[in-house]
């Protein structure tokens, strides 16, 4: 979940450790790049439109979760994600929060009003579909939150408000260029994005270094709104104005981040005219202290047929046990800044975040995040927690992110068990990395580049750290990316099986993976796998990790 250095680094340790294990085992380390795949009987040319079938396959999919009218039944047993035993709770957009919440007549109005109260172990709460909710909450242990009515799936967004309104800004000033700088009536926690116009627009963050007296620009300069702002709908939130003059990596409480939570001024380039007035919808990226998931779950917690998004953070913590995320849709998450490692902020913010035990993630259109679609760790910063088992991860589409669709992450440093990862399942899903994502030209300086084009859609492990997993198994996924590679990461022996899954390609023919591993556990040898290295992507996934794995390649014509 959390950016850091390391991560930005993950490469460089991964090749040099690759590299020096290969001087001593004599294995020749081929450099990354576009490389043709070796003849195989897994591998497959196929027409354009052959290719755009099999790509379709995940729209249709993405539809059938929009419209999924899952019913959670009453029953005198619970079974998380499919049945409740105690009350129902309704909440519509024309509710009210004194009424008693027990019927569609009687529902209640707001998110606060459901993180306020104290449901009992079996209970559900239904949103009204169609209608639109803001604000963030805990999950309460053994309660399940879902949808009642017809339309699109209720809405769920982080902040309380929206910029929509020209009394809430005030001009702040013009840039050397021209430019105007406006900023919001009110303090605010720090935002991830924002997004204009229902999402046909959304503003670029800048976020500043830290210095010893305060924000500076990379160069050390001190830092000013109406210099830092270069492009139109470009934002700096101030929110970390607060945090301690000195350089500081912040801890990790579980829930939020020690120093952070704190409010600042908010301002917005934009060029037009004031932004209030000029559109009809804008929608911050934020929850309740700006560092928070959007739903934090608890154990035997259930949410199912909700559309969640803008959260700076995560929109979804699955922390704890035996918890479903089920029927949803998930967006727009990330960009808060996470810490500063010498002066430089980290940003972070995945679609949903797993840990625990016994978890499901099923059925999820999860979209357009700035990080990964998924991350699954354990071990972080200093927090030695017990090593994640029976996930179950199937039937998902996940598609426009920063990095990846999904890693697993298990850190060397904090977590010294033999087994992280136990009796994993991932299977049946659509995992994208198509480079669309809004927060691909903006990374942890806040600069506008070309973006991490070139990451993984799966990635296993991190630097200086292999994964370590027990029963681990993709099957019958299908793996696309644009302009990168399909799988990364450094395993433990040869502890990851892959079976039936489909690998799509244009016709570049990029490496299928990078995967350093053991040869055997005797000798620590390790190979590097790619699509041309010393040992070929898809006779290693066929070979030695698994079976029935192929390759369909689009022909240029």
């Amino acid at each position: 979940m959390k950016m850091r250095n390391a991560r930005k680094r993950v490469m460089a340790g991964l090749l040099t450790l690759v590299m020096a294990a290969s001087l001593l085992v004599g294995i020749t380390i081929v450099p990354m790049g576009t490389h043709t795949f070796a003849k195989s009987s897994a591998i497959k040319m196929i027409s354009k439109k052959s290719f755009k079938k099999k790509l379709s396959k995940a729209d249709k999919k993405i539809k059938s979760i929009r419209k999924n009218i899952t019913v959670i039944k009453k029953s005198d047993t619970f079974i998380p994600g499919k049945t409740y035993t105690g009350t129902a709770y309704y909440v519509s957009a024309n509710g009210n929060d004194e009424d008693t919440g027990l019927s569609e007549d009687h529902a209640w109005k707001s998110i606060p009003k459901v993180a306020s109260y104290e449901f009992s172990y079996g209970d559900i709460v239904l949103f009204r579909r169609g209608d639109v909710f803001r604000g963030s909450f805990e999950g309460r242990e053994g309660v399940t939150y879902s949808a009642y009515g017809k339309g699109r799936l209720p809405r769920i967004f982080g902040c309380t408000e929206t910029g929509v309104g020209e009394e809430k800004w005030t001009f702040y000033g013009n840039t050397s260029d021209g430019g105007k700088v406006w900023v919001f009536y009110c303090d605010m926690t720090d935002i991830g994005t924002i997004h204009y116009g229902g999402d046909k627009k959304i503003g670029t963050k800048v976020a500043p270094y830290w210095g010893k007296d305060g924000f500076v620009f990379k160069d050390g300069r001190e830092f000013s709104v109406l210099k830092g702002l270069k492009k139109n709908l470009s934002f700096f939130s101030e929110a970390d104005s607060k945090l301690p003059r000195e350089d500081v990596e912040f801890l990790d409480t579980g829930s939020a981040m020690e120093y952070c939570g704190t409010s600042g001024k908010l301002y917005v380039r934009c060029d037009k005219g004031n932004p209030g007035k000029l559109y009809k919808s804008i929608e911050f990226a934020t929850t309740t202290n700006g560092q928070d998931p959007l739903v934090n779950l608890h154990d035997n917690s259930v949410i199912n047929n909700l559309d969640m998004r803008y959260s700076s953070n995560s929109c979804v913590c699955e922390g704890n046990n035996n918890c479903v995320v089920q029927n949803c849709e998930i967006s727009y998450s990330g960009g808060y800044v996470c810490y500063y490692a010498k002066g430089k902020p980290c940003l972070a913010g995945d679609g949903v975040v797993g840990k625990g035990k016994n978890n499901t993630i099923r059925n999820c259109y999860i979209h357009d995040n700035g990080d990964f679609g998924i991350t699954i760790e354990t071990g972080y910063n200093g927090i030695k927690e017990s090593s994640i088992s029976d996930l179950l991860i199937c039937g998902n589409v996940i598609n426009h992110h920063a990095k990846g669709a999904l890693q697993f992450m298990s850190f060397k440093t904090f977590n010294d068990a033999d087994t992280s990862f136990k009796n994993i399942k991932v299977k049946d899903n659509y995992f994208f990395n198509d480079t669309k994502g809004w927060s691909f030209p903006v990374r942890t300086s806040g600069d506008v580049t070309k973006g991490v084009r070139d990451y993984y859609v799966l990635f296993l492990g991190d630097e200086g750290s292999e994964l370590k997993s027990k029963n681990m198994v993709f099957r019958n996924n299908v793996f696309y990316n644009v302009d990168g590679m399909c799988i990364g990461g450094s395993l433990k022996d040869r502890n990851v099986r892959f079976k039936g899954n489909t690998f799509l390609f244009t016709g570049k023919r990029k490496n299928l993976c990078v995967l350093a591993y053991p040869a055997s556990s005797k000798d620590g040898a390790w190979c590097w796998a790619d699509g041309s290295g010393t040992e070929n992507g898809i006779t290693l996934l066929n070979k030695k990790l698994g079976s029935k794995n192929k390759i369909f390649i689009r022909k240029k014509k």
